[in-house]
């Protein structure tokens, strides 16, 4: 199944958020203690941002934001940059050590071979992975969501096993000595790794 624009746009209308408030809340939870972890780094970078998600979260602590997101209406500012992940990566500079924050699922929609073989993922980053859990309750949450994005001619052909086995794992940036943990809270899977 392939996403077009106006279906990445949808995804995050005020219809199909409220659908995934359950997920997004306990996410936000997730974040806010985990951010609280990592004060001695200075910026966040949330992938497929939209409109500055998790800005206010962020600058609470003092931790400089950066959203990167092709889609997003409006970009105002430095804190915000209208370009895919894969192209920010190849782009990165040797800058200091970042927090990458890929909420909401967003990197099941990501090339995951061209985001490992850029090697923009460095030594001293953080990744934070937010994805859907495999039980019931969380694929029937899913569906619900994607439904409500996609348009009418792809309704009938959805199957919510398609977007779950998409590799939604950081596993494949991590090198040899990352820390890496796994959590599971409600329907919301959590990966994080220091690099």
């Amino acid at each position: 199944m392939k996403f077009i624009n106006s279906t990445y746009k949808k995804m995050l209308n005020e219809d199909s958020m409220n659908i995934a408030r359950d997920f997004l809340n306990t996410e936000k939870d997730f974040l806010k203690c985990k951010l609280d972890l990592f004060k001695n780094y200075k910026q966040a970078v949330v992938v497929g941002c939209g409109d500055y998600n998790y800005y206010e979260l962020i600058e609470s602590t003092n931790i400089s934001y950066l959203g990167i997101d092709p889609y997003a209406a409006s970009v105002e500012g430095s804190q915000l940059i209208k370009t895919t992940f894969e192209e920010y990566l190849a782009q990165r500079n040797n800058d200091e050590s970042k927090i990458f924050i890929f909420w909401f699922n967003v990197i099941s929609h990501l090339n995951m071979n061209i985001v490992e073989k850029s090697r923009g993922i460095r030594k001293g980053d953080v990744i934070i992975n937010s994805t859907w859990s495999t039980k019931n309750t969380s694929k029937i949450l899913l569906e619900k969501y994607y439904l409500s994005i996609l348009p009418n001619d792809q309704k009938n052909s959805f199957n919510v096993d398609h977007i779950l086995s998409r590799n939604r794992s950081i596993k494949g940036m991590l090198a040899k000595d990352s820390s890496f943990s796994t959590q599971r809270i409600k329907n919301n899977l959590f990966e994080v790794a220091i690099i």
